[in-house]
């Protein structure tokens, strides 16, 4: 089983459904939620061998009994999101398609 980090699919949710108990407080930036009109959504990045496939279906089966429509990204959003920014022909094109390793955690992109 994995371990749940901070940035773990179970975690998120759990965080989500916490702050959603608090939106009643008049300063949360929350407080206009209309559920009439808005939905919720949980969007998760799906990475290889980040949950189980157990550990999915606890996040489905909570989503749905919440009311909480759920997406996950594509392998590899992160690329797709950096040709967004204007800034894209600062990056080194090789360097890019590689992503290479940059330390054990972590790659160019």
């Amino acid at each position: 089983m994995n371990k749940i980090t901070d940035s773990h699919p179970l975690h998120l949710l759990n965080e989500f459904l916490r702050i959603m108990e608090n939106t009643e407080k008049s300063d949360h930036p929350l407080v206009n939620y209309d559920e009439d009109i808005d939905e919720l959504w949980l969007v998760l990045d799906r990475d290889p061998g980040n949950f189980s496939a157990e550990q999915f279906d606890k996040v489905y089966q909570k989503c749905e009994e919440e009311g909480i429509h759920i997406g996950f990204t594509n392998a590899k959003i992160e690329f797709w999101l950096l040709l967004h920014l204007p800034e894209i022909e600062d990056y080194d094109k090789k360097e890019l398609l590689e992503n290479k390793n940059v330390n054990k955690n972590k790659r160019y992109i």
